[in-house]
């Protein structure tokens, strides 16, 4: 069996101009994703965790990453394979490996739990892979979100 490849490259994805704290930006990301995973026949459950990992990350660079008003550039863009999607988030915020960090540490009270987010658990919990690069002033997460097969 060939195993069919199609790339989308940068300027098949999408760039969105954000600004810190302005999550508006997230619909437009969501609705990108949705409509190039049904494009390219993603799976159902597989375009689910793509959207969460998608919006939990664009979150925590929106909130997170930016450290001025000004307006920035967050590149979204996608390679698929007939068994996986890999999902790219590129972003000129503040260096920060949410590879390398699942972001959870445990609660020792129920005031302490209240006041941490589990995104980033969750992020490695949906993701099959994952790995960050900093290049330039860049960030780049790649996920890597494998299909489910039917037996």
């Amino acid at each position: 069996m060939v195993e069919t490849h199609v790339s989308l490259d940068v300027t098949t994805g999408v760039a969105l101009l954000c600004r810190r704290g302005d999550h508006a930006v997230l619909r437009e990301a969501t609705l990108w994703l949705h409509e190039t995973c049904r494009r390219y026949g993603v799976p159902a459950d597989a375009t689910g965790r793509l959207d969460f990992c998608l919006n939990e990350l664009m979150s925590n660079i929106i909130d997170h990453g930016y450290l001025d008003e000004d307006t920035h550039t967050v590149s979204i863009s996608c390679d698929f394979t007939s068994h996986a999607t890999v999902l790219r988030i590129r972003d000129d915020g503040v260096q920060f490996d949410a590879a390398g960090t699942d972001g959870y540490i445990q609660p020792t009270s129920l005031q302490e739990a209240g006041s941490r987010g589990y995104g980033l658990h969750l992020v490695h919990s949906f993701a099959d892979g994952m790995r960050h690069t900093y290049n330039e002033g860049w960030n780049t997460v790649e996920l890597h979100i494998a299909h489910a097969t039917s037996h």
